[in-house]
């Protein structure tokens, strides 16, 4: 069973189309090696109706119609003889303001979750890819988790900067890894966002902007950045320049950034979390680089690639 389907009813994880989550469905999921990898999708979609993830990114087969029914499993290389998966659904749509008080029920959920699989295989390692809103749903699951380990990639991240820094500031938090997908293509919605929702405590700015130098076990990876670009091409990632002057789905549409995040959670030897970090330019872009050039900043390549 490569994939289970859970979906987060109230502040508990429950199996698609069921009551509850028993203990003999996550075992059944648990019985094979390698590492556990929960998705999350963003905004907009809701399980059960025509806007259903399991149909689509969160499907190792999505049905047919639809340029952005990308197989996150089968990209990240999630099949019977290799890892497994967990697709989670929440209720991700209506208004934006909705969709981001519904995010911290979900991510109680999915605390619960990753609490459960840890208690019945602490061996295993529990990694999560959440793409916009679903990233706020990991942030917030970490404020109430246990001390667990964890390693996320989160990408275009629909959350703010002072949120992501108190739930790092958390037990869990403070175990977690993560890498932050980040592009200036993405500055619009970034804007957006801040412009919808009010400003919590830590400041107005959205993850997209990077949570900056000195945050432990985080990264913020700028892929529309010729530095970045040029570092994950010497490690072997080929990851093309942007085409795009805005796009929010370009974390998972991109091609060779599914290569990095299979690498980040199976492990690759010589690309280490705290490898990757080591090597990145320190200076991003500009926001609103892409769309006014006169924000552009000119970025110096990275240094010299040291032996992993």
């Amino acid at each position: 069973m490569p994939i289970l389907q859970v979906t987060a009813s109230e502040r508990a994880p429950v199996l698609r189309n069921q009551n509850d989550l028993p203990d003999h469905a996550l075992d059944s999921l648990l019985a094979g090696t390698g590492p556990v990898i929960i998705m999350i999708h963003g905004y907009k979609y809701l399980p059960e109706t025509t806007h259903c993830p399991f149909d689509t990114i969160l499907s190792l087969a999505p049905r047919a119609g639809g340029r952005l029914s990308v197989s996150w499993p089968r990209h990240l290389g999630i099949s019977e003889d290799a890892g497994c998966g967990i697709a989670f659904g929440w209720r991700a749509r209506g208004s934006l303001k909705d969709a981001y008080g519904e995010a911290e029920r979900a991510g109680a959920a999915l605390a619960r979750l990753i609490a459960r699989i840890s208690a019945r295989a602490p061996e295993r390692e529990i990694g999560v890819i959440a793409h916009s809103l679903g990233a706020r749903v990991y942030l917030q699951a970490l404020k109430s988790m246990p001390r667990i380990a964890t390693r996320a990639v989160l990408m275009t991240a629909a959350e703010f900067q002072g949120e992501a820094q108190t739930a790092l500031a958390s037990p869990a938090g403070r175990l977690a890894r993560v890498i932050n997908i980040t592009s200036r293509e993405n500055d619009l919605f970034d804007w957006l966002f801040e412009l919808c929702l009010p400003a919590p405590v830590g400041g107005p700015r959205a993850l997209g902007q990077g949570l900056g130098a000195g945050a432990a076990r985080w990264v913020d990876l700028q892929i529309d950045n010729s530095g970045v670009l040029q570092t994950l091409g010497a490690l072997g990632y080929r990851v093309p320049a942007p085409t795009h002057r805005v796009c929010h789905w370009f974390p998972y549409m991109r091609t060779g950034l599914f290569d990095l995040y299979r690498d980040f959670f199976f492990g690759a030897p010589g690309r280490s979390f705290e490898y990757l970090a080591s090597q990145l330019p320190a200076e991003p872009c500009r926001r609103w680089s892409r769309l006014l050039p006169r924000f552009q900043r000119q970025t110096p390549p990275p240094g010299p690639l040291a032996s992993a």
